[in-house]
């Protein structure tokens, strides 16, 4: 295998690290955020159409039902904070895989875009299916006509 592939290697197949992300933890944290919506679109509806008097036993102090129809601005201001900082995580993650995934392709690839002929521009395709993919993936770089990318999409 040789160090880099240049323009006139084109079309090569490579392996690149795949960006579907996926794991067992960032499934979990979305569907977290999924329960935190749903419990926001909740206690808006109780701050909305709640009741106007909940009665408290005070042998049995507040049940979980009434704890959410007392407190239904703090609530989903802790949903939303929640939310942003799982969202916030996520992003981050997507953002260290795409940067993996450029420094590998930037290791393996010698193109600079003067390179590329007038009318033409690169395609990466990935040669796997979503599900077929896992930690490293195969992609086809080739060059293609500006016009008929753009008939394709």
């Amino acid at each position: 295998m040789q160090d880099k592939y240049t323009i006139s290697d084109l079309p090569v197949d490579i392996m690149l690290p795949g960006l579907n992300g996926k794991s067992r933890f960032y499934t979990v944290l979305g569907w977290l955020q999924v329960l935190l919506l749903i419990v926001c679109v909740i206690e808006v509806l109780v701050i909305m159409f709640g009741p106007d008097e909940i009665m408290v036993d005070k042998r049995i102090g507040v049940t979980f039902v009434q704890f959410f129809l007392i407190y239904p601005g703090p609530i989903v201001t802790a949903c939303f904070i929640i939310m942003s900082i799982l969202q916030l995580a996520q992003s981050q993650r997507a953002e260290k895989l795409m940067k993996q995934f450029n420094e590998s392709l930037h290791s393996q690839l010698e193109i600079i875009d003067d390179e590329i002929p007038e009318g033409k521009e690169l395609e990466l395709l990935p040669l796997l299916s979503p599900k077929e993919q896992s930690e490293f993936q195969l992609f086809r770089i080739q060059l293609v006509d500006v016009s008929e990318k753009q008939l394709n999409h």
